[in-house]
Order: C-alpha cells, then sequence, then structure tokens
C-alpha cells in the first residue's frame, strides 16, 4: 500500500518531527511535530503543533514515536490526546539490549469542528532521552473516513 493512502482514502495531513527534542523522565510531554510532509485540508498547525479537523465526522488518526537508548525492561508510550486529554495509548515494552525503540498509536475518532488531536509520549528509562527526527521515524498523520 503506497504511504498516505489507505482503502482509498488520502491522508488529510502526515507531519513529523524533524527538530531535536528531550523528553524527561515519567513525564507525559507532546511532540512537537513541528514539518509537514502534506496537508491537503490545511488541517495542521505546526505553531501549536495540532491536528484541527474542519469538519465533524469520523476520523482515523495515527502515529509513531521512536526514542533513542532505550534499555532492556523499560516502558515507551505513543499516546493520542483529544481536547487535552489521552484518548488511545500504544506501549512498547523494550525486551533484549539497548537501542532505538518505537511505540505506535491509531485511532478512531468522532470529532468536531473545534476539536484538536496532539500526540504524546512517555518513558520510564531514568533520565531525559532524545527523541529520533525524520519523516518516517516520528510523525503523526490522519483523515477524515465519514
Amino acid at each position: 500500500m503506497p504511504l498516505g493512502v489507505a482503502e482509498g482514502k488520502k491522508y488529510d495531513f502526515r507531519a513529523y518531527l524533524n527538530s531535536a527534542q528531550s523528553i524527561p523522565n515519567t513525564t507525559f510531554t507532546k511532540v512537537n511535530i513541528d514539518t509537514e510532509n502534506w496537508d491537503t485540508d490545511g488541517v495542521f498547525d505546526t505553531t501549536n503543533k495540532q491536528y484541527l479537523p474542519t469538519q465533524a465526522g469520523k476520523y482515523f488518526v495515527c502515529g509513531a514515536v521512536q526514542i533513542q537508548d532505550i534499555v532492556a525492561g523499560k516502558l515507551h508510550l505513543a499516546m493520542i490526546y483529544v481536547n487535552g486529554v489521552e484518548h488511545s495509548r500504544g506501549t512498547q515494552i523494550v525486551h533484549g539490549g539497548a537501542g532505538y525503540v518505537s511505540a505506535v498509536v491509531s485511532a478512531l475518532l468522532s470529532l468536531d469542528g473545534d476539536d484538536y488531536v496532539e500526540l504524546y509520549t512517555y518513558h520510564d528509562i531514568g533520565s531525559s532521552k532524545s527523541l529520533t527526527t525524520g519523516s518516517n521515524i516520528t510523525w503523526l498523520a490522519g483523515f477524515r473516513i465519514a
């Protein structure tokens, strides 16, 4: 399936983390998604790092967060927040050695034109860690399905 296409639907937007961001230990932190791959309907706000659907409907939203230098036995989360409240959570518990780990999250949402959606992350590694940047590494995307 080509990137940006799911069951014949185009993503309304796809944006990613292009600037370095440090995530404190045991703190729910908004990911500073700051660069758009595309935004067909002008629905992603790079200043506030939010998806702003323009009309009421059902939406599919997904994202991934990759963290550096995570170690075995530790927790890493990616979360979708709607209007400042956690809605969905993707969990990655690290097994094996140290390295880069991605947590992935997706959600089907019923949104109004005044809602906003954000990507958050969390870890319990013991010290601040850097998120991995790049268009296919730490990102958020979504589209209206009905």
